[in-house]
């Protein structure tokens, strides 16, 4: 997920002219300094107490990626009983919640989360996701909104909106809100998978695989774009394509189930050597 940075270009434009290079454009002053404000001269720098509430928060977030997550529900508790407040502590809390099912709590968490950072991209992601669970597409569709309003170039916006038109079986508003997340970002693997998704709804086979190939490529370790893949090809009778797919999705699933989908495969395409190597649980 990435916000798209804001480029300012200079154009600096040499030419040579007889003895020695002249500039033709001078560059232009940018900044005008005041010694009359404060910061005038130099940025401000973090507080003691601030520097140490981010240390605080980075070993808790360690806790959390090493999977231990009983030690860090502890400790996060302590940061805040003691007074700690912080937006990626907010945010931290609320992926912890999800963990135990109370999405309520964890809307409120991410809430807090982008009050303390309100241009920060993940927390308001993650609070919509929540509200979606909950039940509540309206307070989802506002933190969209809000996402398209902050960074109106960015594919997040229409994505998110597009998501919920489909849940309400809107497909025209869907694919509308679709196709323009993608005319901002062509790349966005988000709005690819649900782009394809509402090729399926629609029977349009064909540009359901060009997008989940555009997808794949982007972001290979999806194990359920491999598989969707596989299932097109197969229902295509391109038997080697499925076998490729499906063997990409084993790779990274390692689901003993596939193993005899694979053979199978091999099977029907009369390939009887490959079928056993698949039935044999030492292959790779």
């Amino acid at each position: 997920m990435k916000i798209l940075p804001l480029a300012l270009g200079l154009v600096l434009v040499l030419a040579a002219c007889g003895e020695s290079q002249q500039r033709l454009n001078e560059r232009p002053t940018w900044i005008h300094r005041r010694d009359t404000v404060p910061f005038g001269e130099a940025l401000p720098a973090p507080s003691a107490a601030t520097i140490a509430q981010s240390d605080r928060v980075d070993a808790l977030e360690k806790l959390f990626i090493d999977g231990r997550d009983g030690e860090c529900r502890k400790q996060l508790a302590r940061f805040f009983a003691e007074g700690g407040d912080h937006p990626r502590a907010h945010d931290l809390n609320g992926r912890l919640l999800i963990l135990e099912g109370k999405y309520a709590e964890a809307a409120d968490a991410f809430g807090r989360a982008v009050a303390g950072s309100p241009r920060w991209l993940q927390p308001r992601l993650a609070q919509a996701e929540c509200f979606l669970e909950l039940k509540r597409p309206q307070a989802a569709a506002s933190v969209y909104a809000e996402l398209d309003r902050l960074m109106p170039d960015a594919p997040w916006g229409p994505w998110g909106m597009g998501l919920i038109a489909a849940q309400g079986k809107d497909s025209d508003r869907s694919i509308a809100l679709l196709d323009e997340a993608l005319r901002r970002d062509p790349e966005h693997v988000p709005s690819l998978l649900a782009r394809a998704g509402m090729a399926e709804r629609a029977g349009d086979t064909v540009r359901e695989e060009a997008l989940l190939l555009h997808a794949s490529g982007l972001d290979p370790d999806n194990a359920q774009t491999w598989l969707r893949l596989a299932a097109l090809t197969e229902a295509d009778n391109r038997l080697v394509d499925a076998e490729t797919h499906l063997a990409r999705a084993f790779a990274l699933t390692r689901d003993p189930r596939l193993r005899e989908r694979l053979a199978q495969l091999c099977d029907r395409r009369g390939d009887s050597a490959a079928a056993a190597r698949w039935r044999t649980p030492s292959h790779p």
